[in-house]
């Protein structure tokens, strides 16, 4: 199942495991008062090397639900506001 949304975005959280001695990724997005930690992949993290920190972004995610469930990023791109548009056409 495939799911967009509206989030802002609060950066990538590094941690440690202790089970297998590696480090994981995740981004956190904010969406109203919730946050969602997606665990990242190396080609998903690249999805997120270029936007800023508290940047409002359009979010597409792939949900798998089973026997366990997977959250994937699929794509993010830095939401224009109408501000920024409005802006844009009068330069």
């Amino acid at each position: 199942m495939k799911l967009k949304g509206t989030f802002i975005y609060l950066g990538v959280d590094t941690f440690h495991s202790t089970k297998n001695n590696k480090d994981y990724k995740s981004a956190c997005f904010l969406q109203g008062t919730d946050v969602q930690k997606i665990f990242l992949n190396e080609d998903s993290g690249n999805l997120l090397y270029n936007i800023p920190v508290q940047t409002p972004v359009d979010v597409e995610l792939d949900i798998r639900t089973g026997q366990n469930t997977f959250v994937s990023l699929l794509s993010v791109t830095p939401t224009i506001s109408s501000s920024s548009a409005d802006k844009s056409k009068t330069a």
